[in-house]
């Protein structure tokens, strides 16, 4: 605390749990061990980003209610561009449903819990 200001960082540092600790936060040193099996629904986000925002309750808890089938993260394209360049990433938010490395599916823009669920249904 500094001048009696707390400052507070939404968001853990690279590679740590978010929010609920069900959400993980992906960078390009653990994106291939996060991603590579398994079925990982992938939320590429900004923090200035309106939608992102209304977006993460959603993520939470889907995170939780597929806690056991999925990985659900999130990917701060303002940390690094390469990741999203590789997956053309255009819209924020932007997920992409993930199997075994290969994506499987995706949804640009805001999305609503269920269509989110639609996607995962789809490949469990």
């Amino acid at each position: 605390m500094a001048g009696g200001i707390k400052v507070y960082f939404p968001y853990p540092k690279k590679g740590e749990r978010l929010n609920n600790g069900k959400i993980y936060n992906l960078d390009r040193e653990n994106w291939r061990e996060m991603v590579s099996s398994g079925i990982v629904l992938v939320d590429f986000y900004a923090e200035w980003c309106p939608p992102c925002l209304k977006i993460e309750p959603i993520l939470e808890k889907i995170a939780k209610e597929y806690e056991s089938k999925i990985k659900v993260c999130r990917f701060n394209v303002d940390e690094d561009d390469e990741i999203p360049r590789k997956y053309y990433v255009q819209i924020l938010p932007t997920l992409f449903l993930f199997k075994d490395g290969e994506v499987v599916s995706g949804i640009e823009g805001m999305a609503n819990p269920a269509s989110i669920k639609k996607i995962i249904e789809s490949i469990l």
